[in-house]
């Protein structure tokens, strides 16, 4: 055979030479992906690790803000801020009634009053009134702050003020406060939407 020709030396030189050729491979085959695994796996699990902190963070939170969001609504509802009525047509005829009592109060005098239709947004239900009333300019000013302090709050939409005309002040030159003026307001209100 071939081996008969080498000498002891080279014999062992041969086997070394294979034995740490059979350890390369074995290193290069088996061991290498082994750890390049262990090392791509290890960061996995530390990204995994740190992705169910922040879920967990977050969960916490969610619950969190769910119970602020819960107290939020009660401190709301029980404060008189929102009409807590059911029923529409009750909600309107009591706008109404708030709308027409703080214009004769205030000495101005109420023209009429229209029902707007409803909206829905965001779990409430937008109600308004579109109202026309007239009085003199001290009247406008108690009325208004007399429809948006009361409570349940009414805000006042949109507003249009005329002037019963030009008639100015023959010593300042301006409009005369004791004209009479016309409003044109649309008020609304929200209550919480039903669902049941």
């Amino acid at each position: 055979m071939m081996l008969d020709n080498f000498t002891a030396k080279q014999k062992s030189s041969l086997a070394i030479g294979l034995l740490l050729f059979l350890i390369l491979i074995i290193v290069l085959g088996f061991v290498v992906p082994i750890v390049t695994d262990y090392y791509a796996n290890k960061s996995k699990i530390a990204t995994l690790q740190n992705q169910m902190q922040r879920y967990a963070t977050k969960a916490v939170s969610r619950e969190s803000v769910i119970k602020q969001t819960a107290a939020l609504k009660s401190n709301i509802m029980d404060s008189g801020i929102v009409n807590t009525q059911k029923s529409i047509p009750l909600v309107l005829a009591d706008m109404q009634e708030k709308i027409k009592s703080a214009i004769i109060t205030a000495g101005g005098e109420l023209n009429s009053t229209q029902n707007m239709s409803q909206k829905s947004a965001d779990g409430l239900i937008k109600l308004g009134i579109s109202t026309s009333f007239s009085g003199k300019m001290e009247h406008l000013k108690n009325i208004l702050y007399a429809l948006e302090s009361a409570k349940p709050y009414m805000i006042i939409e949109k507003i249009k003020i005329y002037g019963s005309g030009n008639e100015r002040s023959s010593a300042s030159g301006k409009i005369d406060a004791a004209n009479k003026i016309y409003v044109f307001a649309d008020i609304i209100t929200y209550i919480p939407a039903v669902t049941e």
